[in-house]
């Protein structure tokens, strides 16, 4: 096992590019080398962390690694697909894969090729945050600015706007009621504020609120990191602007993908970043988010970042054993790989 020392002198070595895993111009055909193909999952926010994933990866590793398969022009990023070779079975794509885990078996067994099919949802996979805003700058002119007086209230109700995954969905109304009331901010709306009844009965609550953006997925991902004071939705979009973002609170509640509860294999709280406030939402009142669409401000309520811990501890716990079977798993088959052709 490679020291920690040498695991930092391998991610320096990476921020000395600006665009690291795209400067790789080499073939995969030297020994000991490994190439994760990235097989890009759904949209803009998914695929960065495809990308944040995969960059992990290669600089924990002391094997030599290439990435391929990444198209995101909005960043400059691109490193086509490497159609070379057949498709591996090394499939990387669970929320309860480890990076520290992974990168360690890289290095012990040298797989030819790896896929990353998936989208991994862990908050400790993605190491120092400030080094991914330069990688996907806000850059000046991008973006709608907010005012320091607003809360900048991000909104999913496109494509969940009828029952289809129990982790998504929107949030009844009470909750951004019940968060303004809390925040005693003035609050925006951003995101697919299309016309539905969900948004109807929203802009009814709150006839004064400003409804911005919509130009772009691009653009509201941009004025979203411009806010001064951030609430997500259950979106991994939303999630991850707010992560990039200048933000000095967030506000995450904890429902559906959120929730440690109800979706134990994901971590996307960052307890130790002190701009996050979690606030907790009924069991109920999100089992019943499509039937009731405005609940009532008794089913939320703030949690301390010390209770989430307690229950992210929990979810851990739970997901144990799925956890070790995901890198036995991965470990089995690179055995095979490797000693068995």
């Amino acid at each position: 096992m490679r020291k920690r020392s040498d695991c930092r002198e391998g991610k320096w070595k990476l921020l000395r590019h600006q665009y690291p895993l795209q400067s790789e111009g080499r073939q995969v055909s030297k020994l000991n080398q490994s190439l994760i193909r990235v097989h890009p999952a759904g949209r803009l926010a998914n695929q960065m962390a495809q990308f944040m994933l995969a960059r992990e990866i290669q600089a924990s590793c002391g094997t030599d690694v290439v990435v391929r398969g990444y198209h995101m022009p909005e960043w400059g990023l691109d490193a086509g697909p490497d159609g070379a070779g057949p498709r591996s079975n090394l499939s990387i794509g669970s929320s309860l894969t480890r990076v520290s885990y992974l990168s360690a078996m890289i290095d012990r067994y040298r797989p030819v090729t790896l896929e990353l099919d998936g989208v991994v949802q862990r908050i400790g996979n993605y190491g120092n945050i400030d080094q991914y805003r330069n990688i996907f700058p806000l850059r000046q002119g991008e973006g709608v600015p907010i005012g320091d007086d607003c809360i900048l209230i991000h909104i999913r109700a496109g494509d969940v706007s009828a029952p289809s995954h129990d982790s998504y969905g929107p949030i009844p109304i009470s909750y951004y009621q019940y968060l303004v009331s809390a925040t005693k901010l003035r609050p925006v709306f951003i995101g697919e504020i299309s016309p539905s009844p969900y948004i109807e009965a929203l802009a009814s609550k709150f006839p004064e609120a400003e409804f911005v953006g919509g130009a772009s997925v691009f653009d509201d991902f941009q004025t979203m990191r411009r806010a001064r004071h951030l609430a997500v939705s259950v979106s991994s979009f939303s999630w991850l602007a707010a992560l990039l973002s200048n933000a000095e609170t967030i506000h995450v509640p904890l429902a559906g993908l959120l929730d440690p509860r109800a979706r134990p294999d994901v971590d996307l709280l960052p307890l130790g970043d002190p701009r996050y406030r979690f606030h907790n939402v009924s069991a109920g009142a999100w089992h019943n988010r499509y039937s009731d669409i405005f609940a009532h401000r008794s089913d939320f309520g703030p949690i301390s970042a010390i209770e989430t811990g307690r229950l992210k501890a929990a979810a851990a716990r739970w997901t144990a054993w799925k956890s070790a079977k995901v890198h036995f798993g991965l470990m089995r088959r690179m055995i095979v790989h490797k000693y068995c052709g």
